[in-house]
């Protein structure tokens, strides 16, 4: 196609005029803001590059680099289908996921079952470390654990009556237990007040946070620990003044006083502490915290060590002897946990103790929604001290991203429903499934019948013949190309249509649902001899044609519907969706005995199985969700229970919306209950069924981290960029280019060293004519199919040639801009009125 010449007769419909000379860019109303276009169409580059046969070397310096812009903007993008795949959420930052090789979180599985134990392998908070008593130094360990933890993804309406996808923690559920293991022991001597003093000034790491012991007591069987940390750690002499920010708000710590006694006065942002001692903390204001690791002093100053923002940590547990749970008291700033329960585990040593672990755990009071991209921090709120320090958090990023086919439930008014879906091939199908409208229960519309299930003449007679033959004129049948077993997912399912016979050329139609009409022949006389082979999507269908007078209609026929050689009592049809899900359609299709399909049918239990090869881990087994249609008076159908598969799945009412209820089963399949309550129709349901299993993503993470959502979308489909090389020739130069109009051109260099330039500008006398040094211009020529990038000097075209290289960077518009070249670093544009 010549698209200069359609461009042109389009401009002059348009008009209602005759545009002598119009060109592409002046028909399409293009100016600067387009570029690349219109010399990048589609992704794909056309036109040539002009440069001066005479010009300076800067010229081609800025013609390569508008050569080397048009070629990154010479892309086409498209979408691809992405077969099994999911769009996990990324999470950066210091962050551990509980999956385990191909073991992930399904909906209903608690996440401790997946992955129970966290370590410094998963998480840099956890890192272990070495603590130094003077006595003996151990290694330290921690573990976060979840094995004891019941909170799992669910759907469901929250307390606050929003309905969403939300990891759950029941009530009184162990929310997670943390050990910090001393593997040879931390070794102290037990003074006669009962202090572990070697214990004290030591720096244990706690989940990422320092945190310096300031206190110990054992008593008899009990001991307790005082820990301090915080954001700020530093020292301050007597009177000295500091300033310190903390997520972005400066702090001014002043020492006012330090006493020889062992205690000292700060003075936050001008608010004053109480006399602390060491270990002790206070809140001064609303925000912040302080707190006294040790003080130092001499005849001559004093010295604070201080905490701000800080972190009080005491534990203390009533028989350190036992290693059995019980409730402990543990504070966090100076507040009583709740709910918590401790182990301290020391050994008696003589004059010594060794602490051998500490080992915490605690439950929540109420249930707990956990929503997408936010976490068990946020869920807690002021119970959130449970969590000890406030470096780590249990987040949850919500579901991956699949892609999915509809399956659908699609009511006919009150009388009747069909089906539509998507087969393992893509193809789009929707048929008549059940009706009542003439006042009988059975499959497909109110004239034809749906089969679904093959027939192989119990009653003595053949193939051919009224006991054998099935699939009446215009009846429905569907077909597989294969046999479709409860677990087979491969099958390609297809519906046709019996359309008609004629019988002078032996030929049979049917009608493709998914699209088309398939004519075929067959050989023999009907009603003894007369086959055929139906070939759908590759595969054999062998079918028998019944003589005219066959009950009840003109040349029934019986089919091969699974495609395997032949036809036997009871094969039923299953449909296999995109997905791979297993749908069984009900059963009683035929009544062989009365030589056609069932009518008066009861109860219709339409089933959807997930199998158990599809999940995560087969061990899971399989998931079945049913759907119970059922008939009333009147001659109405109606769906009257949708069960969904899983541990835990429902369906959830709409708060919003109480016509509309979802849920989803634990292979992550969403079910959409529509039931009008303005309306006499029948209910409606709608599955989104995913191509690959819709699993959880839960996080534990510490310090900062960034939760992104999966980059695959619902449709299941990624896009992919291709990259559309510009051919060999782009630049030219200026002796050897084109004529002016012929072709679409970009012109580097004023009408001194171009003579296109010097075309398109009119042949000045004055080559130099319009131009001011240190200025350059680019200019479209709208009705010769070119631009013009020119400048006094040519540093002033190379300074041009920057800006169009770089023209999103730049506010381009109209058809002329002014670019002034201070230098090569000094580039403004001007829009020229």
């Amino acid at each position: 196609m010549d698209m200069k010449k359609t461009a042109k007769k389009i401009a002059a419909l348009v008009a209602g005029t005759t545009m002598l000379g119009a060109t592409i860019m002046g028909a399409t109303a293009l100016d600067l803001s387009n570029y690349p276009a219109p010399f990048v169409s589609d992704g794909v580059f056309s036109g040539k590059i002009v440069v001066g046969a005479n010009a300076a070397t800067s010229d081609v310096v800025g013609a390569i680099d508008l050569a080397a812009s048009l070629q990154a903007a010479a892309t086409s993008s498209m979408e691809v289908e992405v077969p099994g795949a999911a769009g996990e959420a990324s999470v950066s930052g210091d962050s551990a996921e509980f999956k385990v090789g191909s073991d992930v979180v399904t909906l209903g599985e608690t996440i401790g079952s997946v992955k129970s134990t966290f370590t410094s392998s998963d998480l840099a908070a956890l890192k272990s470390g070495v603590l130094d008593t003077g006595l003996g130094s151990t290694p330290v360990k921690q573990y976060m654990k979840f094995d004891n933890t019941t909170m799992y993804v669910k759907y469901d309406e929250n307390d606050d009556d929003q309905v969403s996808d939300y990891l759950y923690i029941a009530s009184d559920s162990t929310l997670f237990e943390y050990h910090v293991e001393f593997t040879e022991g931390a070794e102290s001597e037990v003074e006669t007040d009962n202090d572990m003093a070697d214990l004290h000034g030591e720096v244990l790491t706690l989940l990422g946070a320092p945190f310096t012991i300031v206190d110990t007591n054992r008593n008899a069987a009990s001991i307790s620990l005082t820990l301090l940390g915080g954001q700020v750690a530093d020292v301050l002499r007597d009177g000295e003044t500091k300033t310190y920010t903390i997520d972005g708000v400066d702090y001014e710590v002043t020492a006012v006083f330090i006493s020889s006694t062992g205690s000292a006065k700060l003075q936050v942002n001008g608010v004053m502490s109480r006399e602390l001692t060491e270990g002790k903390t206070q809140v001064l204001g609303t925000d912040v915290t302080v707190g006294v690791q040790s003080i130092l002093t001499n005849n001559r100053e004093g010295m604070v060590e201080f905490y701000l923002g800080a972190n009080k940590l005491e534990l203390t547990d009533s028989n350190h002897e036992d290693s059995d749970y019980a409730a402990g008291t543990v504070k966090v700033k100076g507040n009583s946990v709740a709910n918590n329960q401790l182990i301290i585990k020391a050994t008696n040593t003589s004059d010594n103790i060794k602490l051998n672990y500490i080992k915490y755990k605690v439950s929540n009071d109420e249930d707990l929604f956990i929503m997408p991209e936010h976490g068990m921090r946020e869920a807690l709120d002021d119970d959130a001290k449970a969590m000890l320090a406030d470096t780590w958090d249990l987040k949850y990023a919500g579901l991956v991203k699949t892609g999915s086919s509809e399956f659908k439930l699609d009511a006919v008014s009150d009388h009747s429903y069909k089906i539509d879906f998507e087969n393992i091939n893509g193809d789009k199908i929707s048929f008549p499934y059940l009706t009542k409208k003439g006042g009988v229960f059975k499959f497909g519309d109110d004239d034809d019948d749906l089969i679904f299930e093959e027939s192989s003449a119990p009653n003595g007679g053949t193939a051919w013949t009224v006991n054998g033959t099935f699939v009446s004129d215009n009846d429905y049948f569907i077909v597989a190309d294969r046999a479709t077993g409860a677990d087979e997912t491969k099958a390609a399912t297809k519906v046709l249509r019996y359309s008609s016979i004629n019988a002078a050329d032996n030929t049979v139609t049917f009608n493709d649902l998914s699209g088309g009409e398939l004519v075929v022949s067959f050989t023999g006389d009907e009603g003894s001899s007369a086959t055929g082979d139906l070939i759908v999507d590759g595969a054999s269908h062998t079918f028998y044609v019944g003589a005219s007078g066959t009950d009840p209609e003109d040349y029934a026929l019986s089919i091969d519907l699974d495609g395997t050689g032949g036809i036997a009592n009871n094969t039923v049809i299953r449909l296999v969706t995109k997905g791979g899900a297993v749908v069984d359609l009900g059963s009683a299709a035929l009544n062989f005995d009365a030589a056609g399909p069932v009518t008066g049918l009861d109860l219709v239990n339409l089933t959807i199985r997930t199998t158990a090869s599809k999940f995560d881990e087969s061990s899971e087994g399989a998931e079945t969700s049913t759907v119970a249609i059922d008939e009333s008076t009147g001659n109405t159908v109606d769906i009257s229970s949708v069960t969904l598969g899983g541990t835990v799945a429902s369906l959830v009412q709409d708060p919003d919306n109480d016509d509309y209820s979802r849920g989803y089963t634990d292979y992550g399949a969403l079910f959409e209950l529509y039931n009008p309550s303005s309306s006499t129709s029948a209910s409606e349901l709608t599955i989104n069924y995913p191509d690959t299993q819709r699993y959880a993503q839960v996080f534990l993470t510490a310090g900062t981290v960034e939760v992104k959502e999966g980059a695959i979308g619902e449709s299941g489909k990624l896009t992919s960029t291709t990259l559309n090389p510009i051919a060999v020739g782009l630049a030219v130069l200026d002796t050897e280019a084109p004529d002016v109009g012929s072709a679409k051109m970009i012109v580097v260099g004023g009408p001194c060293v171009n003579v296109k330039a010097a075309e398109l500008m009119g042949n000045p006398a004055d080559c130099a004519e319009g131009f001011t040094p240190g200025k350059a211009v680019i200019k479209l020529f709208e009705s010769q199919n070119a631009l013009l990038v020119a400048g006094y000097s040519a540093q002033d075209t190379l300074g041009a040639c920057y800006v169009l290289a770089d023209a999103a960077d730049y506010d381009l518009s109209g058809d002329e801009v002014e670019v002034v070249v201070a230098d090569l670093n000094t580039i403004t544009v001007n829009t020229v009125e």
